[in-house]
């Protein structure tokens, strides 16, 4: 990802993907070559699985009900 916006955010460089500058095509070249060359891929996969479940909305919704619940 480049480092735009709120990615930088919600994309950990190295464990869920691969921060780079924006506008620097050899950065970006470097990164993916990076990734192959690291034997990092099922790590990452994995750490990606374990933060879509952690940022899913049925974790959101439930954390919503339950702060609900706690006001009335």
């Amino acid at each position: 990802a480049t480092d735009v916006g709120g990615l930088k955010e919600i994309v950990l460089h190295e464990r869920t993907g691969m921060i780079v500058p924006t506008a620097e095509p050899g950065a970006i070249a470097a990164s993916i070559q990076a990734f192959f060359d690291s034997g990092k891929a099922g790590a990452m996969r994995a750490n990606i699985a374990a933060m879509k479940q952690e940022l899913s909305w049925e974790k959101f919704a439930g954390e919503v009900l339950r702060f609900a619940q706690g006001l009335a």
